[in-house]
């Protein structure tokens, strides 16, 4: 029988990566939005901040970078926006989750469940169960980490231009495919 469960590691440091990476690129753009609107004095910087949920974060850039911004702009606005909402989004995936061991049918292997159980919306129960695909989890916490490097460069203040806006798209595209990756149905 394959034991599934050596592979407890290897996904709990999946999980430990993306939770990583998101904090990174929170932290990055609560920065990067404090410059934006003048906030010097990390205390100050740090209390707006800490009041803000990150998609109100995101909001408040969106509104803000529009004000006087050309169409281009405001289109790179729009990418920069999804991506952030995206990560924002797998990592609630992947953090609001169960995981569990299940045996094969033929109990030749044990394999690891992600299991995610909603109530949104007021349409009643919606559950998902899927086999977990580590080397996906790592893949998507990768991209978060590169998206963290590009938003270091500047971009996000478009201090380098906007060639950078096709990058940020690309990464939106390979994260949302995270999201909606149909895995083996669990049982």
């Amino acid at each position: 029988m394959k034991d599934g469960l050596q592979d407890k590691d290897a996904l709990f440091r999946a999980i430990g990566h993306v939770v990583v990476e998101f904090q990174k690129t929170e932290r990055i753009f609560s920065e990067v939005l404090a410059s934006h609107i003048g906030l010097k004095d990390e205390h100050r910087r740090d209390i707006i901040m800490g009041a803000s949920s990150f998609g109100q974060k995101v909001d408040l850039y969106s509104a803000l970078r529009r004000i006087d911004s050309t169409k281009e702009e405001c289109n790179c606005i729009d990418i920069i926006c999804a991506y952030l909402r995206t990560a924002e989004e797998y990592r609630n995936k992947i953090v609001h989750s169960d995981y569990y061991v299940v045996t094969g049918k033929k109990a030749d292997f044990i394999r690891w469940v992600h299991k995610k159980v909603s109530i949104k919306g007021g349409k009643g129960l919606k559950m998902s169960r899927r086999l977990v695909d580590i080397q996906q989890i790592e893949d998507c916490a990768s991209i978060m980490s590169e998206m963290s490097f590009t938003a270091t460069s500047g971009f996000w203040l478009f201090q380098n231009g906007h060639d950078e806006c096709a990058t940020i798209l690309e990464a939106t595209k390979k994260l949302r495919k995270g999201l909606t990756k149909r895995w083996s149905e669990a049982g």
